[in-house]
């Protein structure tokens, strides 16, 4: 059975790349047999004319899709594309992927293909061996590294060791059983939040290798303070409930 497989593209004036990239997503659809690839492009209302490159891709192409979502937010966009993936597009697998080219798509085959039996997410990972970074900024690597390894302290799941990664996959069927309440994180928190979720849902998780290279168009929409407050409260709060949970199914 060839899974319909809906890649989810989040865009903030990205306008530079986001016909490129959308066109390379779909070039991987040769090295694939078990996928059939569609791209979703969500958009959070960019005022550099995204959203027309996109559809002028779309006139071309039916499986390129364009949705706008009024508020800004990464993970605002990745809730509502998630879900118009899955009940508008009939999406069986989901998959995720920045739009800068940070994220190789030569990358998304190797992605999907590791979606099988024993695993329904996997994350394309920086800190697993044969992964990395280039060109990235000292504070972006200190930033990212932090991250990882406060939420590996204060969950205990230690197996895991990219949280962070928005470059994944993972099956409709995983997704339908997140509870969106635990994590609708309006920012990047949501993308380690969600992998949490899903550990706690029983996914089966494996990491790929993968080489994050520094955007060369555009800016960073990252807000750093907020970011790491909002993503050690998340964690405090998920981490203590889970305990608490584990507690009154006790004997």
């Amino acid at each position: 059975m060839v899974a319909k497989t809906v890649v989810v593209i989040p865009t903030y004036n990205e306008r530079e790349t986001v016909a490129s990239l959308v066109e390379a997503v779909l070039c991987c659809q040769n090295e694939l047999r078990d996928f059939s690839l569609n791209v979703l492009v969500v958009d959070s209302g960019s005022p550099d004319g995204t959203q027309e490159a996109v559809k002028k891709l779309a006139q071309r192409d039916s499986r390129i899709q364009l949705l706008h979502v009024g508020e800004r937010g990464l993970g605002l966009a990745l809730m509502t594309g998630y879900e118009w993936a899955v009940r508008s597009m009939g999406a069986d697998v989901i998959a995720q992927m920045d739009a800068d080219f940070s994220h190789d798509p030569r990358d998304l085959p190797k992605i999907l293909n590791s979606l099988d039996q024993r695993h329904d997410l996997v994350i394309g990972s920086r800190y697993i061996k044969g992964g990395a970074t280039r060109d990235w900024p000292v504070i972006r690597r200190f930033l990212s590294r932090g991250a990882n390894l406060s939420i590996r302290l204060i969950t205990g799941v230690w197996r895991v060791r990219e949280w962070t990664s928005g470059y994944r996959a993972f099956t409709a069927d995983l997704y339908q059983r997140l509870d969106l309440r635990r994590i609708a994180c309006p920012d990047y928190t949501f993308v380690p939040a969600l992998v949490y979720e899903a550990i706690s849902k029983g996914a089966r998780v494996k990491e790929v290798p993968i080489l994050f290279v520094n955007r060369y168009f555009g800016d960073s929409k990252l807000q750093a303070t907020r970011y790491a407050l909002n993503l050690l409260r998340h964690f405090l709060l998920a981490s203590l409930g889970n305990r608490r949970a584990r507690l009154r199914r006790m004997p």
